[in-house]
Parts: structure tokens; sequence; C-alpha cells
């Protein structure tokens, strides 16, 4: 079971070279990953200050 920090989820989806190779094996290859709902919310915050560019699907 993994807890991903918010930076950790971001960079795997956007495929970010600043994720060791090792934290993209994990989240990659495991089943047991949770995402706080302070993730969450801190990602629609930065989306919303026009701080990070990506489209929410929520």
């Amino acid at each position: 079971m993994y807890l991903v920090d918010t930076c950790a989820l971001l960079w795997f989806l956007d495929d970010n070279p600043s994720l060791s190779p090792k934290a993209r094996e994990i989240i990659g290859k495991s089943s047991d990953l949770y995402v706080s709902i302070v993730s969450l919310w801190e990602i629609a915050i930065k989306k919303t200050l026009g701080k990070l560019d990506i489209e929410l699907l929520w």
C-alpha cells in the first residue's frame, strides 16, 4: 500500500523526469495506490490559480 504525494502523482501522470525511476516503477506497477483528498484539493487550487496547466476531468 502506498500513499502518493501530490507532486509524485503529477510527475507520474506528466511523465516528468523529476520522478525517480524507482518511484515511477512503484507507482506504475502497484495495485494498492492511494491519493489523499487533500492532494485532489491542492491540484484543484493550483489549477484555479493558473499555476497548473492540466485538464481536470471531474
